[in-house]
């Protein structure tokens, strides 16, 4: 049997290169806000807008009080709960004994 002119062989190949590894990005703990998904400008009016995803995971409704608390330069927002949210939160404390039937006269 005779070949076709002009077919090759099929040449040995050569492993091609691992390709260089990407250092991996650490898992994201879901628990931190990361500033590049929440950063938020002050307004001409010093106001800013609390991004979506850190108030629904501080639970922010609207119209609700915040205290502002400011320490070595950092502004920290705190949800101040309502009555009807604490109510419960000490379950079986006495309070007979918190202040005597004299200091209120």
């Amino acid at each position: 049997m005779a070949q076709a002119t002009g077919a090759r062989k099929p040449q040995p190949t050569k492993p091609k290169p691992a390709p260089a590894k990407r250092a991996r990005r650490p898992a994201r703990d879901p628990n931190i806000i990361y500033p590049e998904e929440h950063q938020t400008t002050v307004s001409s009016k010093y106001q800013v807008v609390i991004p979506k995803r850190a108030r629904e995971e501080a639970g922010i409704k609207p119209g609700q009080k915040l205290s502002v608390l400011v320490k070595d330069g950092s502004v920290t927002l705190v949800p101040i709960p309502t009555i009807d949210e604490l109510r419960g939160f000490a379950p079986g404390i006495n309070l007979d004994d918190i202040r005597d039937h004299e200091d209120r006269y």
